[in-house]
């Protein structure tokens, strides 16, 4: 009775026949309702909120009320019904404040199988494990809710404050709005308070190694006025200040991106990195093609000039494929596709020479960065793999023994393609002991460097004597959403991936590395470290910054496991024994 008296008062006064909102549920799509109730979500979710009343809940598709209305306030809206993607909610450009204070709803609590009946409401389930694809929240993904036997799909908006975000391993409660996709329900949390427990990003880089990132760019600085359609985000301006941003905090020596569509654009960029210099390649699909209108996706360098120093830069196979596309095509006779197809038409390898110093090293590094042609037919799977076999042939033969990164864009992944399941087309890579493939461990872990794809495409690879200098498993997928709000639709959908070296680690003058019969044992060690020598000997172990963590002596063997309250890396084990000193690596898991 109270319910109908407030609602009649609202009609009275705003001169609409208001329906309870499980009425207004169970009219037709395109009816005109009006309903009243108080606000559960606004702006959380772009230009969709949610109102709800004593009887029900609905959403409001419209930036006027999402740009109007808060969290508790109590409103009067009118709009016509519609289902989108099998979501009912009111489409409307009317909405009025009543003079009502605000007042939070309490949500709903639920267990799992009842939600699906309270579609629109604001909910809340206790002690559900969360069940995601990823290792921290993705913006525009969805997981699942598992309580016992019952399973829940819930959605992180990228409008939200929860992207990047860790995922509790314990159970949790869960607070959100009732959603739908198509036949799916679904909870959406509105903010990180909405997940008690979730921990906010860190982005941290050890300040003593020399850091390598790739990252795709999503056509940096391509403006909608050059081409008459949007390609990336739409304010380049913001897409170059959170770029900054971002390559300021992590401030890697050297970064290798794809997909930079505006000179000017870039050298804004480097304007707000203090300490860095950069450079592009000339070549891009259909460079020899005047009359594409289409934004350029340019090979880039950005580099700390303190730490690398440029000898030169090369784009590889210029004169290949030059003199194949315009005269002599049984160069690439066998190309898939013809010879102008080769390397994603045009998009060629990009080299940099440079001098890399660390801790008072220097090593000659030979950066490669390539931009593969996309897709996941089997065309595009034959094109990527030829590409590569030629790539490699070439450091084969000009670049073997020295140091060389491999990395950018590859478009696939490293351990099944995403060409329907086929082998990966860098394959020849992953099978030669003369490189060492150190991001493919996060394809083996499920990690995903788009936002919009499960795959793990953007990846680096390294020659073994550039594997030497390696920290193991310090390759990682950058994880921007706290520097950068709204990452996705602001700034790129491709995550930046990182990896470390540290020169000293190959850094060994004057010593016998290894005579027979010494030896460490097992190589990886997750526990107990064996060591061996004949006769009377004494060791050390070092941490990779030359941290002595143990020394003593032995005699033909000894057992430690010292190593097991250490971190995960490379160690170092001094040997000595009749005036001679062996140096061994050993991998802690």
């Amino acid at each position: 009775m109270k319910l109908v008296v407030i609602l009649i008062l609202i009609a009275l006064e705003s001169g609409a026949q208001i329906l309870p909102i499980n009425q207004a549920r169970k009219l037709r799509a395109g009816t005109i309702v009006t309903v009243t109730g108080r606000i559960t979500a606004s702006g959380e979710f772009g230009d969709l909120s949610f109102v709800q009343d004593p009887t029900g809940g609905i959403p409001v598709y419209s930036a006027i009320v999402a740009g109007a209305v808060a969290r508790g306030d109590s409103i009067v809206v009118t709009g016509k019904l519609s289902r989108f993607n099998g979501l009912l909610e009111i489409l409307s450009d009317s909405v009025r404040k009543t003079a009502a204070a605000p007042k939070q709803i309490t949500p709903k609590a639920l267990e799992l199988p009842l939600v699906k009946d309270h579609e629109g409401e604001l909910v809340r389930i206790a002690g559900v494990l969360l069940k995601p694809e990823e290792h921290f929240f993705y913006p525009q993904r969805s997981g699942l809710m598992i309580k016992g036997n019952d399973t829940l799909h819930y959605w992180i908006d990228g409008d939200t404050n929860i992207p990047g975000y860790s995922i509790p391993a314990a159970p949790v409660f869960v607070t959100g709005v009732v959603g739908r996709f198509k036949d799916q329900y679904q909870v959406l949390p509105r903010s990180v308070e909405d997940i008690p427990g979730i921990v906010a990003p860190i982005v941290t880089r050890n300040a003593n190694t020399i850091g390598i990132m790739n990252w795709n760019m999503e056509f940096f600085g391509a403006a909608r006025e050059s081409y008459n359609s949007e390609y990336g985000p739409p304010d380049e301006a913001l897409q170059t200040a959170n770029a900054g941003r971002l390559l300021n905090a992590v401030h890697p020596d050297i970064i290798a991106v794809q997909e930079i569509s505006d000179d000017n654009a870039f050298k804004e960029l480097v304007k707000i990195m203090p300490g860095y210099e950069g450079r592009c390649s000339s070549r891009f699909s259909y460079s020899f093609d005047t009359s594409e209108d289409f934004p350029p996706q340019k090979l880039c360098f950005l580099y700390r000039v303190n730490t690398v120093r440029v000898i030169r830069e090369k784009v590889m196979f210029r004169k290949l494929y030059d003199d194949a596309v315009s005269s002599q095509s049984s160069l690439l006779a066998t190309a898939p596709g013809g010879a102008a197809g080769v390397f994603a038409s045009g998009r060629l390898p990009y080299l940099l020479e440079a001098e890399v110093t660390n801790n008072g090293f220097t090593k000659r590094v030979f950066v490669v960065n390539i931009h593969a042609k996309s897709g996941a037919t089997a065309g595009d799977h034959a094109r990527r793999g030829f590409d590569a076999q030629i790539l490699k042939d070439t450091l084969d033969a000009f670049y073997a023994g020295r140091n060389v990164v491999l990395l950018g864009d590859l478009n696939d992944d490293l351990d099944i393609s995403i060409a329907g399941g086929r082998e990966s087309p860098y394959a020849m890579f992953i099978g030669d002991k003369n490189y060492m493939t150190i991001s493919k461990k996060l394809s083996d872990e499920n990690w995903h460097s788009t936002i919009s794809y499960d795959d793990m495409i953007d990846h680096q690879l390294v020659s073994a004597s550039m594997a030497d200098s390696y920290v193991v498993g310090s390759t990682t997928v950058i994880n921007p959403f706290g520097l950068v709000k709204k990452y996705g639709t602001t700034t790129s959908d491709h995550l930046p991936v990182l990896s470390e070296f540290d020169f000293r680690n190959d850094q060994v003058t004057g010593v016998d590395k290894g005579w027979r019969g010494v030896f460490v044992y097992p190589n990886p060690v997750s526990a107990k470290l064996g060591i061996t020598c004949q006769g009377k000997f004494e060791y050390r172990i070092m941490t990779s910054l030359g941290i002595c963590i143990q020394n003593g002596a032995g005699f033909d063997r000894i057992d430690t496991e010292v190593l097991v309250n250490h971190s995960p890396g490379i160690y170092t084990v001094l040997i000595s024994a009749n005036n001679r000193v062996s140096v061994l690596r050993v991998i802690k898991q």
